[in-house]
C-alpha cells in the first residue's frame, strides 16, 4: 500500500513549499500533483477492498502457516492454522462456499507437507464432516477429500491417501445409514471424478496405481449403496468400473483389468438378482456408447457377454 502513499506525501511537502509564492508555474505544479494524487485513490481502493477480501485473508494465514511449519514450529501452537480453519468454519455458516472452498483446499495444501498430519488431519475432517450438514457444501468436502487422496498417492504420501480415502468410505457409508442421499451422491460423485482421470491417464504409472486404490473403493461404495438399495449410487459405481475395464483393458493393462473383473463378480455376487439388474443396466448403457466394451466383457466377463449374446 506504501507505493499509492507517496503520490500524497510529495503533493503535501510540493503545496507546502510553494505556498508563499505566486509564481504560476508553482500553482500549476501544485494543481498536477494533486490531479494525480486524486487519480490514485481509485487504484488505492482497489487495493484496499482486494486486501480485505476473505480470499486474501485465506493466503495470507496460508502463507504464514506454512512458513512456520518449515521453521519446525509446533502446528499446535500456530495461531494462522486456527485461524484457517475459523475462517472455514464462519463461510460455511455464511453459506460463503467459496471461502470454504478455499480454505479447505488450503488446509489441504498444508496437510499434503506432511510436516503436522495429526493437527491438520484433525481440522481438515472436522470441516469435511461439517459439511455433511449442507446439500450445496457436501460436494466441496467430497471433492477436496478425493484430491488429496490423490495429491498424496501422486507424492507417495502413503499414510494421507490412505486416510482420506477411507474417509470417504466412511463417509459415505455414515451418508448411506443417516439417509442423506445428497451427501452420499456428492462422495460418489467425487469418486467417480478420480476414476475418469485414472482412465484419461492410465499410460501414466501414478495414474495406474491411483487406478488401484480407486477400483477397491468404487467396489466398497457400490456394495454398501445395493445393501441399502440406493440403485443410483449403485448404478454409477458399475458404470464406473466398468469404464476404467474397458480403458484398462484396451491399453494392455491386463492385471489391472482383472482386478476390476473380480470387483464386478463381488458386486454381483454380495446382493444375486439386484446385483445382476444393475450389472446389466450398467453394461447396456456402456455398451451403447463404447465400442470396446464388448472385448472387455468377453475377455474378463465371458458370463455377462453371454447375456448380451456377445
Amino acid at each position: 500500500m506504501i507505493p499509492y502513499s507517496i503520490p500524497f506525501i510529495v503533493t503535501m511537502i510540493i503545496s507546502l513549499l510553494f505556498i508563499p509564492s505566486p509564481d504560476p508555474m508553482k500553482v500549476k505544479v501544485c494543481l498536477i500533483f494533486g490531479a494525480f494524487s486524486f487519480a490514485m485513490i481509485f487504484p488505492y481502493l482497489r487495493a484496499f477492498l482486494a486486501r480485505s477480501s476473505p480470499s486474501f485473508l485465506v493466503e495470507f494465514l496460508a502463507d504464514k502457516a506454512l512458513k512456520k511449519l518449515r521453521a519446525g514450529k509446533d502446528p499446535e501452537e500456530i495461531e494462522e492454522i486456527k485461524a484457517l480453519d475459523n475462517v472455514a468454519i464462519s463461510a460455511l455458516s455464511l453459506k460463503d462456499y467459496d471461502t470454504f472452498a478455499s480454505a479447505l483446499e488450503k488446509v489441504k495444501v498444508l496437510l499434503i507437507q506432511g510436516e503436522a498430519f495429526e493437527t491438520l488431519k484433525r481440522r481438515f475432517h472436522k470441516l469435511y464432516r461439517m459439511s455433511f450438514e449442507d446439500p450445496y457444501a457436501s460436494p466441496i468436502g467430497a471433492e477436496a477429500l478425493a484430491s488429496l487422496g490423490k495429491k498424496a498417492l501422486e507424492m507417495g504420501g502413503e499414510e494421507i491417501h490412505k486416510w482420506a480415502f477411507e474417509g470417504l468410505r466412511e463417509g459415505f457409508a455414515v451418508a448411506t445409514e443417516e439417509g442423506e442421499a445428497s451427501v452420499a451422491i456428492s462422495i460418489m460423485s467425487a469418486v467417480v471424478n478420480l476414476e475418469r482421470h485414472c482412465a484419461e491417464h492410465l499410460a501414466m504409472k501414478k495414474a495406474e496405481a491411483l487406478s488401484f486404490e480407486v477400483v477397491f473403493l468404487l467396489e466398497v461404495i457400490c456394495v454398501i449403496a445395493v445393501k441399502k438399495n440406493l440403485r443410483k449410487p449403485a448404478f454409477e459405481a458399475v458404470r464406473a468400473l466398468l469404464h476404467l475395464g474397458v480403458q484398462a483393458h484396451k491399453e494392455g493393462k491386463e492385471v489391472l483389468a482383472k482386478y476390476i473383473a473380480q470387483a464386478l463378480h463381488n458386486v454381483v455376487k454380495e446382493k444375486g438378482k439386484v446385483g445382476e439388474k444393475i450389472m446389466q443396466d450398467a453394461v447396456t448403457v456402456e455398451l451403447a456408447i463404447n465400442t470396446h466394451t464388448k472385448n472387455f466383457l468377453k475377455k474378463h466377463l465371458p458370463n455377462v457377454a453371454r447375456i448380451f449374446n456377445l
